[in-house]
This record gives structure tokens, sequence and C-alpha cells, in this order.
């Protein structure tokens, strides 16, 4: 204490008063004078030695703004000059340089609305740094977690600890501390000698939403570090102990559905090994977690989620499809009942009880064996038994008798001969029961085993496939997105978010990352280089672009980009000529000035192939149509003399260009394979990899699983058994064929009668064969049969079994139907034009024939040589043919125009015509028009012209 008596001790007050004054004058921003303006001034203490704390940083903020800042002086005096009437957090904080961690807590202060000077005394305590390296990650989600804060928590109570009003929450949130004090996110400052653990918050888009995810950080006996101390922790280990404890969620409730389904009597084998599968997976997932290798865990942790994902999606899709289903087979079968019924008895009343009985029989049958009659109760199930009976017998007995109509232009109505067509194939069957026992038993055997012994799934995964044997020079990954939200029919890729090129860098394994921008292509030119249209912006980084595709060896003038180098382009040997310029000239590039540092090769650029395989140079769209026609865009690749290169960051200040692909190499020894599977996993993005095994791609995707294909041979032979059970049948109704034909029956009522026994066989054959088929799968939980089969549990399979039968047996029939054509030709009759003519259009005529896909050139090449064939006629002839063809994602156009005209005439007799062969997206088949613009008897008579042609074909067929 000073003595205030003694003219010397007033003397060091003063004294000391000015050092006081003199040293926190630098500290004040403004003029002392300013109105408005309020002091906020203190000191900052050690808090165990009370000691001053020498340049320690003070900063006051608003909110998120920094309003002032500065540092103490020796004596721990700070003062701050900050606008009155507004609220302020104060923070203190200190670190000395020679120590590994922050060797001070940070001290926090609350102000509210000052209107005066504000004194504050900041206690630092002793504190020590915790680094949170790598990511967070989800199995969930391969969207990259943003979004998270670090809480420092109490052991004891799970509270985050608060240290005079200084809760300790860092990450990227506002509430956390970090970004106050100029730390890194993943850069915690704790208290010092205090046990603490870490809670992680993380928000996480899952399915379009996103969801709160909380982890505890901790070890055994908690975390602990002394004064100054430094501990890294990776935090994919402990979000790895996170991803494990929830998949132990979704597998328990995975189980407890297998187990739902199975008291129900599904059958449920290969669902009950994909469960074990997965469940082995966590267990070596534990066991990457125990010795570190918290990358593969991760990753074959990601694989099993996705299975695991699938498989209940499955799970819960067969059963809501055996709760709706059995209403349909209650239907199938009542149907087929009463086909068995009408097929063996010719009195009605006998039809109707068989029909009952055997509807009866086989919907107790369907209610023991199919799981999906769990679902309705008994008295339910016998309400629909009874009406589908009903409603079989409706159509099968009341339909025939309104199937009636009146002859025109002396021709019977196909609904005419329906029902005698299948009265004569009825008897013809029950004729020759012998020959129809076997064949329906060898229907009946083939629709039992496609339903019990084959299995056809879509899955969703990781699907790695080689697309290439070709070796490209150089060995690494090329990234791109999936397409998305830009996926318009004429993009060429979908851009990639920027923070992608940072998370390839994060890994340890990648050596060399080459991000690359370009334009989405454009029918217009983005802008021009002194007046030259250009269509193409290429962006680069050039240092990795020379190290991954030797782009640096193409430049034949001037010299090559430098990373960073702004406003500076390439161009390629064809656009320096055309723009007359040379190296280093300043060009105007849209509303930039940039300058040409160098030329390459245009042939080298152009030729430029990216480890995808694909041209490296940008796209534009081309319209590839002929005049007149309607337009058919295709993005193609720039002209070299259409683009230009530049650096990355110039490139994407441009409009509408984009980062389109990264390439990646690896350092020596690394997997590329499987570093592509992880990139995939991880975010779902499409991954070319390029090694000496050759081109790989990798992506997340579906694919389509088949199990029990070998049954494809016995299936084969049944099927052509049944092809020459019908060819005998035709062979041994010579005689009936002629005599039917002597009453009236052409070849397609003839053919007819086969279609219907096929018909009728493949009906009771796929009913029978679909209900044995449900049993089997009773008899093979019986006997404890572990086939890895799923379960045909939905009506669409008896669609599928219906169809085996019916191809199975019309594929007989349709040989027997050629051969009936052979036996008796039928006449040729005359067509007529339908419809009104209008004046000026086209009359348009439907042609005779569907022409597959796999033939329709080869169909138009003949339309085409014989139509030329009557160029040189003497009475009428083709002259001034054009040839057509448009393929787009709606439709598929093949097209001939021509004319014909007679010769000679003096008012000769001429027609314009256009063969137009169309097919639509998702048919088969081409549909054959002519249209025809003329007289109306000439019209008539070119359709009798490309008619003959085209029946020509059909007979050479």
């Amino acid at each position: 204490m000073f003595d205030l008596r003694g003219g010397r001790g007033a003397a060091s007050l003063c004294l000391l008063l000015i050092l006081v004054i003199l040293t926190l004058w630098p500290a004040y921003p403004g003029e002392a004078s300013d109105e408005g303006l309020v002091t906020l001034s203190g000191r900052v203490i050690d808090f165990e030695t009370q000691r001053p704390i020498e340049n320690a940083t003070v900063s006051v903020w608003e909110g998120q703004v920094l309003i002032a800042q500065g540092n103490t002086n020796s004596l721990g005096i700070f003062g701050l000059r900050v606008p009155e009437g507004h609220n302020y957090r104060v923070y203190a904080y200190m670190d000395i340089p020679n120590t590994t961690g922050w060797d001070y807590l940070p001290a926090f202060r609350e102000i509210f609305s000052p209107t005066g000077d504000v004194n504050l005394t900041m206690e630092l305590r002793p504190g020590a740094s915790v680094i949170i390296d790598n990511d967070i990650q989800f199995v969930d989600t391969t969207s990259p977690i943003n979004a998270y804060t670090y809480e420092v928590i109490d052991p004891e109570t799970g509270e985050t600890l608060n240290i005079e009003g200084y809760e300790l929450i860092y990450g990227t949130l506002e509430e956390a501390r970090g970004h106050f004090l100029n730390l890194n996110a993943s850069h915690l400052i704790v208290p010092a000698d205090i046990s603490f653990n870490i809670r992680v918050n993380a928000s996480a888009l899952v399915k379009g939403r996103y969801i709160l995810r909380s982890f505890l950080i901790d070890e055994p006996g908690h975390l602990r570090l002394p004064r100054g101390g430094l501990m890294h922790l990776d935090v994919r280990k402990y979000s790895l102990q996170y991803n494990l404890e929830m998949m132990d969620g979704e597998v328990a409730k995975t189980k407890a559905k297998i187990d739902e389904m199975d008291k129900l009597g599904f059958y449920l084998t290969l669902e009950k090994q994909r469960l074990v599968r997965v469940s082995g997976v966590m267990e070596s997932v534990r066991f990457d977690l125990l010795r570190g290798d918290y990358v593969n865990g991760f990753k074959e942790l990601r694989k099993a989620y996705i299975e695991l994902t699938d498989l209940y999606a499955s799970l819960t899709g067969t059963y809501r499809s055996a709760a709706t289903s059995v209403y349909i087979l209650i239907f199938f079968l009542a149907f087929t009942s009463t086909t068995i019924s009408f097929l063996f008895f010719e009195k009605l009343w006998h039809k109707t009880a068989a029909s009952g009985g055997l509807t009866a029989v086989t919907h107790l049958l369907l209610h023991e064996i199919y799981p999906g009659a769990a679902y309705i109760s008994a008295r339910s199930f016998s309400t629909f038994s009874l009406l589908a009976w009903c409603s079989s017998l409706l159509v099968t007995i009341v339909v025939p008798h309104f199937m009636k109509g009146r002859a025109v232009a002396g021709r019977t109505p196909l609904r005419n001969i329906i029902v005698p067509i299948f009265s004569l194939a009825k008897r013809s069957l029950t004729r020759r029961r012998l020959r129809f026992v076997l064949t329906l038993s060898s229907v009946t055997i083939l629709v039992m085993s496609f339903v019990t012994l084959t299995s056809f799934t879509m899955g969703y995964g990781l699907i790695l496939r080689r697309i290439s044997r070709q070796i490209v020079p150089v060995d690494g990954v090329l990234v791109r997105a999936p397409h998305g939200e830009y996926s318009e029919t004429w993009s060429t890729f979908t851009p990639l978010d920027a923070a992608s090129v940072e998370w390839l860098m994060k890994h340890g394994e990648v050596e060399v990352v080459a991000p690359k921008a370009e334009n989405l292509p454009t029918l217009i030119p983005l802008l021009t280089l002194n007046g030259r249209p250009i269509y193409g912006i290429l962006g680069i980084l050039p240092s990795a672009e020379a190290k991954i595709l030797g782009l640096d060896r193409l430049v034949e003038e001037g010299r090559y980009l430098l990373d960073g180098e702004e406003n500076a382009i390439l161009i390629s040997d064809r656009l320096k000529e055309d723009l007359g310029v040379e190296v280093n000239a300043t060009l105007r590039l849209g509303g930039l000035n940039v300058a040409v540092v160098g030329v390459v090769s245009g042939e080298g650029i152009k030729g430029l192939r990216d480890l995808d395989g694909s041209y490296v140079i940008p796209n534009k769209l081309v319209d590839l149509s002929a005049p007149d026609e309607p337009p058919d865009i295709h993005p193609l690749p720039v002209e070299v003399d259409e683009f230009v290169i530049c650096d990355l960051e110039t490139a994407l200040r441009m409009p509408g260009v984009f980062l389109s692909r990264i390439d990646a190499t690896l350092r020596t020894g690394e997997s590329i394979n499987d570093f592509a599977e992880r990139v995939a996993l991880e975010r779902n993005y499409n991954v070319w990899a390029s090694s000496e095994e050759g081109l790989y791609i990798a992506r997340l995707g579906t694919y389509f699983q088949a199990k029990g294909l070998p049954l494809a041979v016995p299936w084969a032979i049944v099927v052509l058994n049944v092809v020459i059970t019908m060819l005998n049948s035709l062979y041994e109704r010579r005689r009936e064929i002629s005599i039917l034909s002597s009453v009236g029956l052409n070849p397609s009522h003839i053919a007819g009668i086969f279609i219907a026994e096929a018909i009728a066989i493949g009906l009771i054959g796929g009913g029978v064969g679909y209900l044995l088929g449900l049993g089997m799968y009773k008899v093979m939980t019986l006997l404890h049969i572990a086939l890895e089969v799923r379960q045909k549990v939905s009506a669409l399979w008896c669609l599928g079994a219906l169809g085996i039968a019916m191809t199975a047996v019309i594929i007989g029939a349709l040989s027997a139907l050629k051969g009936s054509v052979i036996i008796t030709p039928s006449l040729m009759r005359r067509w007529r034009i339908r419809g009104r003519e209008e004046f000026g259009k086209p009359i348009e005529i439907d042609l005779p024939i569907s022409v597959p896909s796999d033939e329709i050139d080869d169909f138009m090449d003949y339309l085409l040589r014989n139509l030329r064939r009557y160029e040189d006629d003497p009475v009428a002839r083709t002259e001034r043919f054009k040839v057509w063809r448009e393929d787009t994602e709606e439709r598929s156009v093949r097209g001939i125009k021509f004319i014909y005209r007679t010769v000679g005439a003096a008012f000769a007799d001429y027609s314009t015509n256009r063969i137009v062969a169309e097919r639509r997206s998702g048919e088969e088949f081409y549909t054959v028009k002519l249209y025809s613009l003329g007289e109306r008897r000439w019209v008539h008579q070119t359709g009798s012209l490309v008619r003959l042609i085209i029946m020509r074909w059909s007979t050479r067929k």
C-alpha cells in the first residue's frame, strides 16, 4: 500500500496513474469524446495465482458480429470502446505458444445494454486442448455431416460444463464457441485436471428428413488432461460404435418381422440367411473396431446396412403383397375350377355342381397353405369364395349368350365363332384323354417347379462391375455425381458439390486430386472470344491435370497454365488461326479480359480421353434433324475452335459452368477398386476405377437376382414335349382339317381350335401348378429343406405361372397353326379404305403387319427394294424415294417417301406416299401405316401394291 501522508507517496501514486493512462490509451479505437460510446475495461487474471495475464485477447461480439478486440498489457488491463445500448458477449482467452495445447480456459461475460462505462474482472482457469480428427459418419446417409456440436459434459450428471457462464460447446452451429475464439470447429478447449466426456450432437439428412443424433466420446476412467495438454480423438471410432448400436436395433426389428411372418406361414429361408450374413458382418466390424480399422469397418457396416434395409423393405413388401393378393387368388382358383368342370361335364347342373365342389376344395387348400389367408377372417374368406364362384359361373354361362352379332358383308363376326371353337376344342381334348392328361401333367409340373424352385428379385446395393478390359495408362478413380436434379435429357453430367474436392483430399491414400469444371451443353454459344462463338469452357487445376492426364504435353506454343492463374486461357491451334492472334495476346472473353498464355494441339485435345474413357473436352447440343423435320437434338463434343481452357476458379465464375468430375490417383500399394467402393458407399457417387485389371464402375443401384436358372434345361424339354404333342395332334387331324375346311372353316378358324386347346390346358395347368407350388413351400418347411428362394406370394406370380403354362402350349399351337395354313390355304380377300376423305390431307391406311424390333431394318430394306423394282415399269412406276429414321426416348420411327404414278396417259394417276413404321417406348413391335395423298381410286391401287409386298415379306418368313 502507498503512504498518502508523504510527498514521495503522493508522487508515486500520480506516476502510477499516468502510466496506466498511457498504457490504456492505444486500446481505445475512437476519440474519448465520441458520443454514444461506452468503455469496457478491466483486468484478465490467472484464476489460481490471481496474477495478471499479459497479452490475453479480449473480444466483444454482438450476435455473430465482432464489435471490438484488443489485448491486455503487462498488468493484465484492457479497455475497449463500443456503442452503448446493445447486448454484448465478451470473451477473454490466452494460449502460451510453447505448450502443445491451450493453457487457459476462456472466460465469458454477458453485458446487457450498457449506458455507461463497465469494469470487468475476467479469470482464466487452467485449460487443455482436444482435437477431434476426421468426419462424423452415419451408415444411413450419404450426405456430409456439416451441422454438429461437441459438448464437454460432466460424467456424473451428464450436463454440459458451464464455467462462470462459459458453456463448453464447440462445433459448427451458432451456439458453438469456437467461432468466437478463432478456433477450428473440431478444436475443443477443456478444463484441465477435471474428468469430462464429450457429447456429439449431429444433424443427419436421412431419407429427405433431418434427424438429430447424439453419442458420447468416452473412455474407461473418462477423459482428463493436464494444463496445456493436447489430446487427439478419432471421431470415427465413436461414431462407428454408435452405428453398431443403431444396427443392433435394426437387426432386432428385422428379426421380429421375420418371426412374425414365420408364424403366419411364410417361407423365409432366404431372408433368414441374409439376416445371418448381416449379423456376421457386424461381428467382423466389431473386430475392426477393436483393432482400429475404422475405414474398413465403416465400409462393411455401410454395406450391411444397405442389405438390411433392402431385406426389411422386401419383408414388408411381401407382407403387404400377401394381404392384398389373397383376394385375387380366390378369383383365379375359382375360374380354374370352373374351367375344369366345364371341360369334363356336359350337363349344366353337373358343371355347376363340379365347379362348386372344386372351388371349395381349392379354396380350402389355399386357406391352409397361403400365408396371406391369415389376414382375413374365415367369414370374409367364405364370402369372397362364394362371390368368386358366382362370378366364374356368370362369365362361363351367361356371357356366351351375348356373344352373337350380325354378319357384315358376308363375314361372320369373330365373337360368333368363339363359343363353337371352344366347344370343338373341348371335345378334341376329351376324346384324346391320355394325350391331354400327359400334356396337362407336363405343364403342371413345369409351373409347380417354376413357383417352388426359382426366385427372381430386385435388390439394392453396391454394384462393382467391369465395363472394359482396356487398360488406361493412368491408375486412378474418376468420380461423378449420379443423375439427379440436373438430369435432363440433354444433360451430360450432374454437377458435383465443391465440398467433394476437399472431402477426397482428406483421404490419406489419395495422392493427387484433379477437379474439372465444364459447362452444361447448350444450343447457343455461352459467350464469345473477340466475337468468336464459344460453346465450351474447360476449367482445370493445371498441375493435377498435368500429372494425371498429361495435359501439359499438348502445349505447342507458349506455356502451360499455372495453379491459381486467373484471367489466363489456353486455346487450340485452329482457334488461334481463326482469331489471327499470337501468344500473350489479350482477348475479350465475354465481359472479361484474358491473356492467351499457350496454344494446345487441336487433334491432341480432341482425342484426349479421361479415366472412364469419355472425352475431356466439353459438349454442345446439335440438332441432327433434316429440314422440315422435328428437332433431333443430341449432345456432341465441341469443335476444337469452340472452347477454351482456363483455371478452375475462373471457369466456375462463368455462367452455366459447374464441377463435372474429379480424377484422383492413389498412393502406391492402395487398392483402387476398394477405394472406389468406399467412395460410392459413403457418398453415393458413380466411381470409375482404372487399373491394370481394366476399367470398373462402382455405384449404388438396383440389380436383378435370379435363382434356379439351371431349371431352364428341363423346362425347355417340357416345352419341346408339348410342341411335339401339338404337332402330332395336327397330323392326327389331317382328315378332320379337311372336313372342317369343306364345311367352310378357314385356317384361322381351325387354328383357333388349337389355340383354344392351349388356353384350356394353360389355365388348368397354371392354376393347379401354382396351387401345388404354394403347397411345396409348406412341405419344405415341414421337412426342414432350406432352399435360397423367395416365396412367390404376390398375385402377379399367378399370372407369371399362367404365362409359363400358356407359353409352353401356345408354342405348340402356333406350330400347328402354320401347319393348318399349309394344308388349306385361304383365299386373298379384297380390302377397303375405311374412313372419310378430307381435302388436302393424306389418307391413313393401316397395313396388316407388326414388325419385331430386331427385324425392322431388314423389313424396311425389303420394302424399299421391292418398291424400286417398279421404277422402270411401263404402266405404273415409282420414283423420288427418300428414306429417313428418328430415334428418341419416346419413340422410334422408320420411313420411306415415294411417288407412284401412271405412265403415258394424258391425265396420269398420281399419289404422294409415306410409309411410316413406328414403335413407342416400351413396345416390342413396330406398327406400319401408309399415308397416301391422291385420288381415292389410285390411293387404293397404291395400298394394294404395298400390301402385296408386305404379304410377300410375311410368306417369306
